[in-house]
């Protein structure tokens, strides 16, 4: 049976080549500010301002225009959880993760399906996995046997005659 756990370290997407562009985080920022460069007249042409900010010609071209939007912007509606509910979502597996309760697979799906009332591709974890770094899936362990040791009816008897 495999859970959802915390990460302790964030990776990079490992994205290379053309979708290079749609990992890294300042692209979009970069493409904004060409555009408002041109509308206020600090760039004369579109390749100055392509060049200037460090992205596609041919991209900056067709947002420019409007023939062509982000890939976030033309697939937000395609998504099964706002940004928001997906934000809660990821705060709600770290809790249960840190509470030593992680997520089944199974079990995350049915809360997206009660947040959202659609319930998501048998698949659909797997992306959401991938989407945040900060979460990979894992095998349970069993109890440490010193915990087990510990945990009888003398033990618990003494731990609840001193809190009285």
């Amino acid at each position: 049976m495999a859970l959802v756990r915390l990460c302790r370290t964030e990776g990079n997407s490992g994205r290379r080549g053309k979708l290079h562009a749609t990992s890294d985080p300042t692209y979009e920022s970069r493409i904004n500010a060409a555009i408002q460069g041109l509308a206020n007249g600090l760039y004369k042409t579109l390749a100055a301002a392509a060049r200037d900010q460090n992205v596609s010609c041919q991209t900056l071209s067709d947002r420019h225009q409007g023939t062509h939007q982000s890939r976030a912007e033309a697939q937000a509606k395609m998504q099964i959880l706002t940004p928001t509910q997906e934000e809660v979502l990821v705060d709600w597996c770290k809790m249960a993760s840190s509470s030593a309760t992680p997520l089944h697979p199974s079990r995350l799906c049915a809360h997206v399906k009660a947040l959202t009332g659609r319930l998501p591709s048998r698949n659909w974890h797997h992306y959401f996995l991938c989407h945040h770094n900060s979460l990979f899936i894992t095998r349970p362990h069993g109890l440490d046997p010193k915990c087990a040791q510990n945990f009888n009816r003398e033990t618990i008897s003494e731990f609840f005659e001193m809190r009285r």
